[in-house]
């Protein structure tokens, strides 16, 4: 009798483990998928903004942020085709430097490059990885991206000569994001004076 309740009890708690461990992944798995862009396998919107305020909160200021953009105007299919192109590029550039990546929405991506000093080497890498993966693709259609980069030091000494105190990473990112429609702006313009002479 007591060899039975002891196989039960063993038995019972064998199995109370089991269940315990299959929903603490389940639950893992299911947080995963909260904050992952199922198209890049980056990180999405959500994993950003959760990574973003844990910068503020622990008043990080030694970063970058590097906005990147690609137009989808050439249907559905190949903008999706154009945004695995990106993210395959972002995520061989960035996973060498302590910071993250994720596809803020669209055909935007936001890096956050730590330490800001590293954030012109991660956009050359970036540049460079897209150009290998168009080499490997050979995509049917024109892959152009235009970056925006900006550090919190220097955002923060603009904004506290004009009397802002408290600055964030929305501050950072909304310059990287002024920076990179004047990229977009100049490569138009050049385009333009480009066709003109041909």
């Amino acid at each position: 009798l007591i060899y039975l309740l002891v196989v039960t009890f063993v038995f019972s708690y064998v199995f109370k483990v089991g269940v315990i461990v299959r929903r603490s992944m389940e639950e893992k798995h299911l947080r995963v998928l909260a904050y992952t862009d199922i198209l890049t396998d980056l990180g999405n919107r959500q994993y950003l903004q959760r990574k973003l305020d844990l910068l503020d909160n622990n008043h990080k200021t030694d970063y970058a942020v590097i906005l990147k953009y690609t137009n989808d105007v050439f249907g559905h299919d190949a903008g999706d085709r154009l945004i695995c192109m990106l993210s395959d590029a972002i995520k061989e550039a960035v996973e060498y430097d302590e910071g993250f990546s994720g596809r803020n929405g669209g055909d935007e991506f936001l890096s956050v490059v730590i330490p800001a000093i590293e954030a012109e080497n991660v956009a050359k890498r970036i540049f460079y990885n897209l150009e290998l993966e168009k080499k490997e693709q050979k995509p049917p259609f024109p892959v152009s991206v235009s970056l925006g980069i900006a550090s919190y030091g220097e955002v923060a000494k603009e904004l506290r000569e004009e009397g802002v105190e408290e600055v964030t990473s929305s501050h950072v990112i909304r310059k990287a994001d002024e920076r990179m429609y004047e990229a977009k702006r100049e490569y138009r313009k050049n385009r333009k004076k480009i066709k003109s002479r041909g």
